[in-house]
């Protein structure tokens, strides 16, 4: 049997954010009759000098404890890994059973032309999981 306990990230994305404050939301699409998580489209072609959202959502399959979400967008540069941005939300309770998305607004794309690895990251007491993304910076 496959080992699938604790608390697994389901995806990482990274869109645009919306100028009228109405995404990212939980449930906000009137008389859906399922709990729905309404973010902008998910980008992979980034412009540098744009500024995105980052969104991780996560489902805690059987764990009690402390969690915490965070996302990093690294890039291969000249042989080497640069961290282009990343962010972490403050520890927050989870449970069994619970759903969350966190977002955060990430910082200008800096001017490096070419793919780059979006990684999210769910750590819950001393274990974590991760979802990893391709993106291309522009």
């Amino acid at each position: 049997m496959v080992d699938t306990g604790g608390v697994i990230p389901a995806f990482i994305s990274v869109g645009s954010p919306d100028p009228n404050g109405k995404v990212p939301a939980a449930n906000a699409v009137p008389g859906s009759g399922v709990n729905n998580l309404d973010i902008s489209f998910p980008l992979l072609m980034l412009t540098h000098g744009d500024s995105y959202v980052f969104t991780i959502a996560l489902q805690d399959i059987d764990f009690t404890g402390t969690c915490q979400a965070s996302y990093t967008l690294t890039q291969i540069q000249f042989n080497k890994t640069v961290t282009l941005d990343s962010a972490k939300d403050a520890s927050f309770s989870c449970g069994p059973a619970t759903i969350w998305f966190w977002t955060f607004t990430g910082k200008p794309i800096p001017d490096f032309p070419g793919p780059a690895t979006l990684t999210g990251t769910v750590t819950y007491g001393t274990s974590k999981a991760t979802v990893v993304s391709t993106v291309v910076i522009n």
